[in-house]
């Protein structure tokens, strides 16, 4: 079942609560702390997309240079369906860094984006001009389910 217009900007503005968060390692306490994993995961249970009572495998900081299993993806696929049109807002991206699919951010209004990541924490970005951050990186569109 695809998300409503209602649920998506619920969504959104979920997720815009969160900038300025500071980045921390697999924390997800909004204004404290978050990591590139736990602050849409954080956002999609309190939007009531993803069950209460989830909790995701224990993962090191630097998994996704050492492993190419793709933990990530295989932990969002029960909640998520793949998408190959334009993402829309509300819609997860995941980016390849390293060796997997590691880096997930929820979409604002394609291209911005909002994500976790070293050292900025919670922040929007541009998907198609951060060259620091996601310009030529592989990516995949999900919507939640």
């Amino acid at each position: 079942m695809a998300l409503t217009t209602e649920k998506r900007a619920e969504i959104v503005r979920a997720a815009r609560e969160w900038l300025r968060t500071p980045y921390h390692h697999c924390a997800r306490i909004k204004g404290v702390g978050a990591d590139c994993a736990m602050f849409p995961l954080m956002v999609y249970q309190e939007c009531g997309v993803l069950p209460a009572d989830f909790h995701p495998p224990e993962y090191s900081m630097q998994w996704h240079l050492h492993r190419s299993d793709e933990m990530y993806l295989k932990t969002i696929a029960p909640f998520v369906r793949e998408k190959s049109d334009a993402p829309l807002p509300a819609d997860f991206v995941v980016f390849q860094f390293g060796r997997a699919f590691s880096h997930g951010a929820i979409v604002v209004e394609w291209p911005i984006v909002i994500h976790s990541y070293i050292p900025h924490g919670v922040l929007l970005s541009d998907a198609l001009r951060d060259g620091e951050l996601l310009i030529g990186r592989e990516m995949k569109v999900f919507e939640p389910v």
